[in-house]
């Protein structure tokens, strides 16, 4: 894959409760690690978030989760108290699995990373260089970064 280095969009990690868990906002680790046994995080298995929370040590992570639409439904059952995911993940699959009623996300964004256009190496190579020339364009004349203003805008978590 031949990678454009020009970020597309930004993804950020947030956590997501039951609606009637009594937390209102988790802004460290810290605060996961001060629930003690009763803060158990899910998280998709073999997925960076997963390696994220156990590099950060002392967290009880459950990665058997094979995705997000899983997550979702494990933390619902009570497997689990928070659901680790993209924010990007959570816009979608809440409304789609009808879970607004059931699961709230929490406002800290843990952290923000961009996404890449990726193309397969079968792309012909003027084809690369043309979506690598407009996208450049599209950053100096400031269209993308209108463009990621207004997708954040419609993305859960702090701006």
């Amino acid at each position: 894959i031949t990678y454009i280095h020009t970020p597309l969009y930004y993804t950020g990690l947030i956590f997501i409760v039951r609606t009637n868990d009594e937390i209102v906002d988790i802004k460290s680790f810290d605060d996961i690690r001060r629930l003690g046994t009763d803060g158990r995080i899910l998280s998709i298995g073999g997925t960076a978030e997963v390696a994220q929370l156990n590099g950060v040590g002392g967290l009880l992570v459950d990665d058997s989760p094979k995705s997000g639409e899983m997550n979702l439904q494990m933390l619902v059952r009570k497997r689990g108290r928070l659901a680790y995911l993209t924010d990007l993940e959570a816009a979608i699959l809440i409304p789609k699995k009808n879970l607004t009623n059931d699961v709230r996300i929490l406002p800290t964004v843990f952290s923000r990373e961009a996404r890449y256009l990726g193309i397969s190496k079968q792309v012909p190579a003027e084809t690369v260089e043309r979506l690598r020339t407009d996208l450049a364009i599209l950053e100096n004349n400031g269209t993308l970064a209108k463009i990621i203003k207004d997708y954040n805008k419609m993305l859960p978590g702090d701006k």
